[in-house]
Formats: C-alpha cells, sequence, structure tokens
C-alpha cells in the first residue's frame, strides 16, 4: 500500500553539514525553515478575492507569503525564491486567461524546478463552463516545467466543487498544500 506523499520544509542549514543516509541524527528543528509560497493570479475582482483568501490559508502554513499579478511577478525574483507556486486564473471559454499564461511562457526551462510543489485554482462564471478543463490545463503547465503536482489528500476523495449565487470557485492542490503544510 502506497503511504500518501507529504512534504515538509525545506531544511536550511547555515553551512553546517546535513547528516547522511545511515547518520542516525536527522537535522535539528530549528534548521528548518518554513516554506516560501507564491501565489500569482491573473483576473477578475472575485479571482482577486479567492485569491487573497488563498493566501490567507497559506499564511496559516508559513508566514513567508507572496501575492502577485503576473505583472508584477518574476521568473528570477519569485518562481525561484518559492518551495510552493499557486497559480489562479479566471475561465475565458474553457481556457486559461492570457496574461497567466503569458507569464509561465516566460519561466526558464533550463532550471531544474523539481524541489518546488504546484498547486492551482480557478474561478468561472458557472457550472460546466470549462474551470476544471482550466484546472488542470494549470497543472500540466506546472508539470512540464518539472514542478511537483500533488493530488488531494485522500485518492478516493473527490475534490468537492463550491458554489455561490455568483461564480464557482474549485479547489485543487490548494487543499493539500494548505492542509497537509509544505
Amino acid at each position: 500500500m502506497l503511504r500518501p506523499l507529504r512534504l515538509l520544509a525545506s531544511p536550511v542549514t547555515n553551512g553546517a553539514a546535513l547528516p547522511t543516509r545511515g547518520s542516525p541524527l536527522p537535522p535539528r528543528l530549528e534548521t528548518v525553515r518554513a516554506p516560501n509560497i507564491l501565489i500569482v493570479h491573473a483576473g477578475d475582482d472575485n479571482l482577486r478575492d479567492f485569491g487573497l483568501e488563498v493566501a490567507r490559508g497559506a499564511m496559516t502554513v508559513s508566514p513567508h507569503v507572496r501575492v502577485l499579478h503576473p505583472s508584477n511577478a518574476s521568473f528570477q525574483g519569485d518562481v525561484l525564491w518559492a518551495d510552493g507556486i499557486l497559480v489562479g486564473s479566471n475561465v475565458y471559454n474553457a481556457n486559461i486567461d492570457p496574461t497567466l499564461m503569458q507569464w509561465i511562457n516566460t519561466w526558464d526551462i533550463q532550471h531544474d524546478l523539481g524541489d518546488k510543489v504546484a498547486g492551482s485554482f480557478v474561478v468561472a462564471g458557472g457550472l460546466s463552463a470549462g474551470e476544471e478543463a482550466v484546472q488542470l490545463a494549470l497543472l500540466r503547465s506546472m508539470m512540464v516545467l518539472r514542478l511537483v503536482v500533488v493530488g488531494g489528500a485522500a485518492w478516493t476523495r473527490y475534490t468537492p466543487v463550491f458554489s455561490t449565487h455568483r461564480h464557482v470557485l474549485k479547489l485543487g492542490c490548494v487543499q493539500y498544500i494548505l492542509t497537509n503544510r509544505l
């Protein structure tokens, strides 16, 4: 039986050597730092409000949270800084917000981003507006760039869709990242 993947904060050593395989002692607790979480979203006020709620949840895990619009986010200064990246988009005819996708397309594919966790969140105008297609397209983009995409807390449980009278909020890997702590 496979155990669920649990990602913890990256160790910071301040020059001290980390224990090697077979070493009896793990890193001391004070050498582990809180993860850096980057939240980038492009869209309307509904998505901005949802992004702020995602950030509020992320701040329960780590004090190191940045919430940015793609026009203010950079690959060198923000993506490489982050341990976890959450991208959010409105749904445009079952497609990703072009501003967000254009920003993702500027990432340097020569960098190995395999040590970073990714998640996505989307806001759509109604049921069956293409929110699942957009969410999966965002996650595929992250996987192409070698980020780690993790499913929900239990593989047997479907991640719910939360409806309001104005729009649909769909949570994906956000739930895992925020509840299982990076």
